[in-house]
């Protein structure tokens, strides 16, 4: 990267891999730095706006690094980790409603993908659509069987829908799986 930028200091892929290393490094100043040279030279890439996101989150700055989630998304909508980590912060601060969106692309782009299933269970919780959360939270206990993390949702679910079995067949795996006595369910 450093003789890529000695013979081309507009070089945007080496800022951006710059940028990504330092925020491996933890090294957040440096990142940013880097990232920032690299939109200053094009604005359009698409990867710098979106580890810029990453370190502004990380140092605390939710609403610029959801902006740059947003740009990124822009240049390039499917983008899977932009529209995953910007479903996650959206979420933590219990914005159902533009997080739920983001997480159905999520599964329409890869039905694997056991988070995005668990999210939209979570949402659907919240929400107080327990039938509708159900089929979601199955879906991720069947990708990742041996989550615990998967087979609690399950069971608040089924519990709100009263579905007693499910929700005790649910909490005796969400038991075996992290090895306690009583998950909190509440």
């Amino acid at each position: 990267e450093d003789r890529a930028l000695a013979a081309d200091p507009n070089y945007v892929s080496a800022w951006e891999g710059i940028g990504r290393s330092r925020l491996k490094e933890r090294d957040l100043p440096g990142a940013e730095q880097a990232l920032r040279k690299a939109l200053q030279i094009d604005p359009q890439a698409q990867r710098a706006h979106y580890y810029l996101a990453i370190v502004l989150r990380q140092t605390l700055r939710a609403d610029e690094a959801e902006k740059e989630l947003r740009t990124s998304l822009a240049l390039v909508p499917d983008d899977i980790p932009t529209l995953s980590t910007l479903g996650e912060m959206l979420l933590s601060r219990g914005d159902v409603a533009q997080a739920e969106p983001l997480y159905q692309r999520l599964v329409t782009e890869n039905p694997n993908d056991a988070t995005a299933h668990l999210a939209l269970a979570r949402i659907a919780g919240a929400q107080n659509r327990p039938q509708d959360g159900i089929p979601e939270a199955r879906r991720a206990t069947e990708l990742e069987p041996d989550n615990p993390e998967a087979w609690l949702p399950l069971a608040r679910l089924a519990l709100g829908a009263q579905d007693a079995a499910t929700a005790e067949q649910a909490l005796e795996r969400t038991e075996s799986l992290a090895g306690t006595a009583n998950p909190q369910v509440a």
